[in-house]
């Protein structure tokens, strides 16, 4: 699972000035370190975390998606069956696999993520991790995410392309 999540289940106007700060984070298996998972239409904005440290990741630093899923309220599939044909393995858990011209159907019930910051993170051990930041699409975007002081291995990393970042539906991303 995520050591730290914001979602599924995001049925809110606004979802703000949330930290999370002065952490240990000891292992995590088949997800991220941070996640922001925004399946309805809730607006994410001003979140920070801040000192944290992370033993060990085996995949994901940062996962930040607006999508729709499993457990989102507008979620068209509720039998069994068309949910083992249209589950996502994979990447994300719980993300539903959508049909040509589905994803227009559903944007109207999308939010958006803006203004998060990681700051003084250190990843200390374990496999180097990626990151994911993807917005729905480019009325329904993740925007602002600031990477600050950000160390792998004892490394600081200076650049976009050292975090590893798939990005999509996605701007303002930035290191320093």
């Amino acid at each position: 699972g995520n050591a730290f999540e914001i979602g599924f289940e995001t049925r809110t106007q606004k979802i703000s000035d949330i930290r999370v700060e002065d952490c240990d984070i000891i292992h995590v298996t088949g997800g991220a370190a941070f996640s922001i998972h925004l399946g309805d239409w809730a607006k994410v904005d001003n979140v920070l975390f801040d000192n944290i440290r992370i033993e060990d990741v085996t995949q994901k630093l940062v996962d930040i998606a607006i999508f729709i899923s499993y457990f989102s309220k507008d979620n068209p599939y509720s039998s069994e069956d068309f949910m083992k044909n249209h589950y996502l393995q994979g990447t994300w858990d719980n993300v539903i696999k959508l049909g040509p011209g589905d994803r227009e159907k559903y944007e109207s019930k999308r939010g958006s993520i803006n203004n998060v910051s990681f700051k003084n993170i250190q990843v200390l051990e374990g496999n180097y991790p990626f990151s994911i930041i993807e917005g729905y699409s480019e009325n329904h975007k993740v925007t602002n995410v600031s990477f600050e002081n950000i160390t792998i291995y004892g490394r600081k990393l200076k650049q976009l392309e050292d975090l590893r970042i798939f990005a999509k539906h996605a701007s303002g991303i930035t290191i320093k």
